[in-house]
C-alpha cells in the first residue's frame, strides 16, 4: 500500500480529472470527494475510476415536477454533481436515478458543502446519508449502475466512521490515477512553450 495525505491524494484526483478533461470545478468537487471518503477507509478512488470509465449519454436537464426529479441513467461525473447542487440549492426533494455509475460517490459530493444533507437508498434500504459533513456509508453494498434514491433528510444515524490523517492506495489504484494524471502534461517543443507550456524566466519550479 502507499500512504497519502488528505491534500496529496485530493491534488492526484484533480489532476487525473483534468487528464480526462473534465472542467476544472468538476474535478475538484470530486477530488474533495473521493479524499474525504478515503480518509473514512471508503475506496472512493476506485469509484472515481469506475466514474470515469462509464459511456458518455446524451445529458439531458432535469424536469423538476412537484420538487422531484427522474432520472433515466445518471452519472457521477455529471447528473451526479448536478443532482447535489439541486439538493444544496434545496430545489429538490427527492431524485430517482434509473441506473446510477456509482452510488458511494454521491455521499462523497456531499463533502463539498457544509449543509448537505440528504440521503440514498436501494430499493428501501438506506446505503448511505450525509449529515453536515458527517458520512454514513453501508460497507456490505457494493453494486454499481445500479436504481437509487436520494432523498432530503437529517439522518438519525449517530455512529460515523473516524477519519484518518494518512490514506491508502493499492500500487494498482496508484498508477491508474497517476496515468491519468500525466494526461494533462504537455509534451515539450518549441510550439508548446510558445504558447505558455514550461517554466519561464519568472517561474519558481
Amino acid at each position: 500500500l502507499m500512504q497519502f495525505s488528505f491534500s496529496e491524494l485530493k491534488d492526484l484526483v484533480f489532476n487525473a480529472g483534468l487528464g480526462m478533461k473534465l472542467p476544472a470545478g468538476s474535478c475538484e468537487d470530486l477530488a474533495f470527494a473521493v479524499a474525504s471518503l478515503e480518509s473514512l477507509n471508503l475506496h472512493g478512488s476506485n469509484e472515481f475510476l469506475h466514474a470515469i470509465a462509464c459511456n458518455n449519454y446524451l445529458i439531458r436537464d432535469f424536469v423538476i415536477k412537484k420538487n422531484e426529479v427522474e432520472v433515466d441513467i445518471g452519472r457521477t461525473l455529471f447528473e451526479g454533481i448536478y443532482a447535489v447542487d439541486l439538493f444544496i440549492a434545496e430545489k429538490v426533494n427527492k431524485i430517482v436515478f434509473h441506473e446510477f455509475d456509482c452510488p458511494m460517490l454521491l455521499v462523497g459530493l456531499g463533502c463539498n458543502y457544509y449543509n448537505a444533507n440528504f440521503s440514498v437508498f436501494y430499493s428501501d434500504k438506506i446505503i448511505g446519508s450525509i449529515n453536515s459533513g458527517k458520512i454514513f456509508w453501508d460497507n456490505d453494498f457494493k453494486l454499481r449502475n445500479c436504481s437509487v434514491t436520494m432523498t432530503r433528510s437529517d439522518s438519525a444515524i449517530t455512529r460515523y466512521p473516524e477519519k484518518k490523517d494518512r490514506l491508502n492506495l493499492s500500487q494498482s489504484t496508484f498508477k491508474k490515477l497517476n496515468k491519468l494524471a500525466a494526461k494533462m502534461l504537455v509534451p515539450e517543443s518549441d510550439h508548446s512553450r510558445a504558447t505558455g507550456a514550461g517554466a519561464g524566466i519568472i517561474d519558481n519550479d
